[in-house]
């Protein structure tokens, strides 16, 4: 779903719905917009009525990197205080915050914190390199919406794993990230999120 297409974006949404997808993904640096933008509430609208995730790349990107201007890849609509707006306005919509929002990490904690809509993965981090302040967070606050993300293909998810249990987190916290929470985020538990 292309935000910048306006009608077809909202066409696109229905479609994945159609397609029996549970989900959309947004990299907002990537493709250049301001998710909080009011003219864009048509998508999270519609993806809320059909009860569609939207997991949104938040924080820094490796797309662009290095490269001159970045290759165009706006890093400031990675922020994820654009997205604080979103969960506020439609709070049915239930959205995941991708790689714990590098760059704002205290900023994706205060929202998954404040907004009971909002999750996070720590797809792109090895546990190993996860900040103090997330792993407090995981196994506090955030308990109960923080998500495994792989980063396939960029990750190795065996790696990942061993540096996991590296942690000593709780078999509880263990389960509720590598299954539980997706579980209930997906409802293939058959509640309610």
């Amino acid at each position: 779903v292309d935000p910048h297409k306006g009608a077809k974006a909202i066409s696109g949404v229905a479609e994945a719905k159609r397609l029996g997808l549970v989900g959309l993904a947004f990299h907002p640096a990537v493709q250049r917009f301001d998710p909080s933008d009011r003219r864009l509430g048509s998508i999270w609208e519609v993806a809320e009525e059909l009860d569609l995730v939207v997991l949104v790349h938040t924080g820094s990107s490796a797309f662009g990197a290095g490269e001159p201007g970045g290759t165009g890849v706006d890093l400031s609509f990675g922020d994820p205080m654009l997205m604080d707006r979103v969960a506020a306005d439609y709070p049915g919509l239930r959205i995941v915050l991708a790689h714990s929002s590098r760059l704002w990490l205290d900023r994706t904690i205060a929202i998954a914190r404040h907004k009971a809509n909002v999750w996070v993965d720590l797809a792109g981090w090895s546990p190993k390199r996860l900040p103090a302040d997330l792993l407090d967070a995981v196994r506090g606050p955030l308990t109960d919406v923080v998500l495994f993300g792989s980063g396939h293909p960029f990750g190795d998810v065996d790696g990942w794993l061993s540096a996991w249990d590296g942690l000593g987190m709780t078999d509880e916290v263990t389960e509720r990230v590598l299954a539980g929470n997706a579980s209930r985020l997906l409802r293939l538990d058959g509640q309610s999120s």
